[in-house]
């Protein structure tokens, strides 16, 4: 999940932008987190009826009723091949930058969810309209005494990060040492080797990716293309008029040799022993109400979010989210510019495209860091692409900039080449709808009471008495 609620924000006096990071959240998720074991109980028509959704775990496809003055929405939708967070259907999937004037079925999102989430999302508001299917799955999950599914496997990989680590920079004597190793055992229930803690940059690399990638191979492709070098026409024959067989390439070689590309069709490839789509949903359903947790808290502070990470708002007084150094913990991401550093000025273009103004009270001094997702700022490319023209073009509506790069590519001759290609580095404001340099959910209405307080009152008769009024 990722989105920037504001395009540019500048700290005002009493307020200073902060940025923080889950530690490594998809490890937590995969040693903490809840898991569908077995085989589900499929739920159907008659078994649907009455049925309480929080008294089953599982997958749950469903037509639900989001309400209107959410300002974090909790169901995710793929919606113009975007994963998105409406209010209403109708007005994202048109990218609808003016108010919501449609009717109930026309904001109805339909999807298929983890039953965590839609829980939650019944807790914000949410309605369930009609059920159509439920994969009910008995469930583990680790509580520091049973063993969670992947428990052994994370605490394996983790424990080998740490020691690659190497000692953290306040352990200097022998006694610092040892109480770090008991302090991690109490936290983790993982003992590390003391003469194995030592700083190794590639084995940590190596661990960290097993680590985080670990769980994709539930949720990976199947039916991907293969391919085969064929130097008999019985082979070519074979690939051909085989009828669970698609050729999609053939390149010839040299005279007894091509390179044929095909796949399985869709009814007869086998499936893969490693791939289970409900434990990859889970993993990313819980690493999604695990950031929620924090934007439901944050609210409307909450500058830009990515996966893991929040930017956001502090000010004296109003909530403000724990940092630990522990698993699942929030850390300070700017703890690298020095104690005490905050953000001063905020700028986004969009989903993983953003730039910030960093003060530094050890250094008293600013700086400046931007980050565009495909395009690497080198020296040059910096010229083109930072916080100033980022700011400029969201500001002043400056226009694009055309970076020039140069990238190695494969040809279909499999010729490796170097060649000279363009990017274009622009705002791209579409997951939301933007006003001035604020945002809010497709579909979203703050209504008011005639006080002129904020009024949550979440009912659907109250929603459809506030819509505009569709044309007969």
């Amino acid at each position: 999940r990722t989105g920037n609620i504001k395009s540019h924000y500048k700290a005002k006096e009493g307020e200073k932008i902060k940025y923080i990071d889950i530690c490594s959240l998809y490890p937590w998720v995969c040693k903490y987190g809840k898991f569908p074991i077995g085989h589900p109980k499929v739920l159907l028509s008659n078994d649907l009826i009455d049925l309480d959704v929080t008294k089953v775990d599982g997958i749950i496809k469903c037509k639900v009723l989001p309400p209107q003055n959410l300002f974090h929405p909790v169901l995710p939708i793929k919606l113009n091949k975007k994963l998105m967070f409406p209010l209403c259907f109708s007005c994202a999937k048109s990218f609808n930058q003016g108010e919501c004037c449609h009717n109930t079925e026309e904001r109805a999102i339909v999807g298929t969810w983890v039953v965590d989430e839609l829980v939650k999302a019944l807790e914000k508001g949410y309605q369930v309209l009609q059920i159509y299917e439920v994969w009910d799955y008995k469930t583990e999950q680790y509580d520091g005494k049973s063993a969670g599914l992947f428990t052994e496997m994370m605490n394996k990989f983790i424990k080998i990060k740490q020691e690659a680590s190497g000692w953290p920079s306040n352990c200097k004597t022998f006694e610092q040492k040892i109480a770090y190793i008991a302090q991690f055992f109490e936290k983790e229930g993982i003992h590390l080797d003391f003469d194995s803690i030592v700083t190794n940059p590639g084995l940590r690399s190596l661990a960290k990716l097993i680590l985080n990638s670990f769980f994709g191979k539930f949720g990976q492709r199947e039916n991907q293309a293969k391919t085969k070098i064929v130097k008999q026409s019985t082979e070519l024959y074979s690939l051909l008029f085989d009828p669970a067989i698609e050729v999609v390439g053939i390149l010839p070689i040299n005279d007894e040799t091509l390179v044929v590309n095909y796949k399985y069709k869709e009814e007869s490839y086998t499936p893969l022993t490693t791939v289970n789509v409900s434990i990859a949903a889970y993993v990313t359903a819980q690493a999604r109400l695990k950031l929620y947790s924090y934007l439901d808290q944050l609210g409307e502070r909450v500058l830009y979010f990515d996966t893991d990470s929040v930017i956001y708002i502090s000010r004296e007084g109003e909530y403000e989210p724990e940092t630990g150094d522990s698993l699942g913990d929030m850390t300070n991401e700017l703890e690298c510019y020095g104690p005490g550093s905050y953000i001063t000025e905020f700028a986004s273009g969009g989903p993983k495209n953003y730039g910030f103004v960093v003060y530094s009270p050890t250094q008293d001094k600013c700086f400046q860091s931007c980050k565009v997702k495909g395009i690497s700022i080198n020296h040059e490319v910096s010229k083109l692409v930072n916080f100033d023209t980022m700011k400029n073009m969201i500001i002043n509506e400056e226009p694009p900039q055309k970076i020039l790069y140069k990238n190695f590519e494969r040809t279909a001759e499999h010729l490796v080449l170097t060649v000279q290609r363009e990017k274009i580095f622009r705002p791209n404001l579409l997951k939301r709808r933007f006003i001035s340099y604020e945002s809010y959910p497709y579909g979203y209405k703050k209504f008011k009471t005639e006080e002129g307080e904020d009024n949550d009152n979440r009912e659907s008769s109250f929603a459809e008495a506030t819509m505009c009024l569709q044309e007969q």
